[in-house]
């Protein structure tokens, strides 16, 4: 028996917000170069590839709201990358894999594909999570994304804020990086 579509889209929200929280964990937590998860057929971007690691919390404030904290670990760059979201014990909740060919996110025995990480999580938590610029957040550059207002002031204690003031629903992302 196929569950309701509106516990599928929590189950799906749940395991994107514990993506997205892994990823700016990861990104937040350092800067150590990895090898770039491999692409077929997709040309290297010239931005080199990041790693980064730490704890997310995501809110999203529907009703009802919509609250998820994981660690992450992050490997790639905006163009091709890898999110991995787990429990503090190291179980592993999601696994997002992006490249030019698109996007997956596999996650409490499911399976979610797209054409962009960007249309994945949109779709997944009707909200636009903007991984190019998360990455340069965590990074500490305050890359502008539509609809988004991001605090660095506390990057130099490995924190970042952010906020998505519009369209609805509001979102709060909160990342702590790993020393």
């Amino acid at each position: 028996m196929r569950q309701p579509r509106h516990l599928r889209r929590r189950a799906a929200l749940r395991a994107l917000c514990w993506t997205a929280s892994g990823v700016a964990v990861v990104v937040a937590t350092g800067c150590a170069t990895v090898p770039e998860p491999e692409a077929a057929g997709t040309s290297v971007p010239s931005a080199p590839p990041v790693a980064y690691n730490g704890r997310l919390s995501l809110q999203v404030a529907t009703d009802p709201p919509q609250r998820f904290a994981a660690e992450f670990d992050l490997q790639g760059r905006a163009a091709a990358g890898f999110l991995r979201l787990s429990t503090p014990l190291g179980q592993t909740l999601a696994d997002l894999v992006w490249n030019a060919q698109g996007a997956t996110l596999q996650g409490q025995g499911q399976l979610w594909q797209d054409r962009s990480v960007d249309a994945l999580l949109q779709r997944l938590t009707g909200a636009a999570v903007p991984v190019a610029a998360l990455i340069d957040w965590l990074g500490g550059v305050a890359t502008s994304a539509e609809g988004w207002q991001v605090d660095l002031s506390g990057h130099a204690q490995r924190r970042i804020q952010a906020q998505r003031l519009a369209p609805a629903p509001l979102v709060d992302l909160r990342l702590v990086l790993s020393d």
